[in-house]
């Protein structure tokens, strides 16, 4: 089983709405998953281009916690609030997210499943 991307919108409305008080989703920011690449040894969790968000879609696979794929939409949502800087106040607020370091050390551990994961099927849309 995979996330599908009505589970991708909705988590996006839900923290945008406890951290950001809705204002992406009013401001017409959307979210979706990334075009497939087959990777060989760098991995990009998500990406935001103006106004939407990308979500690397092996991060949709059952295996990869729910904290985790929150925490990379969560990120990505802050650059769009903050912009493309790693700064100490995105690196501040970052940490904010509650499952911060658990996610962070998720991440560190199974980074080469990532690399190596194939592509998810995912059901009608």
């Amino acid at each position: 089983m995979t996330r599908d991307l009505r589970w991708l919108r909705d988590s996006f409305r839900a923290i945008d709405r406890v951290y950001f008080s809705d204002s992406l989703t009013e401001r017409g920011v959307t979210i979706g998953w990334m075009r497939w690449q087959p990777l060989k040894r760098k991995f990009t969790f998500g990406m935001c281009p103006p106004g939407r968000i990308l979500i690397n879609q092996a991060l949709a696979h059952d295996w990869v916690p729910d904290y985790v794929v929150l925490g990379t939409i969560y990120h990505e949502q802050l650059h769009e609030i903050l912009g493309p800087d790693h700064d100490h106040q995105f690196l501040t607020a970052e940490q904010r997210f509650p499952h911060y370091a658990q996610a962070n050390a998720w991440e560190d551990a199974h980074l080469d499943d990532l690399i190596a994961a194939s592509k998810p099927v995912f059901g009608r849309e």
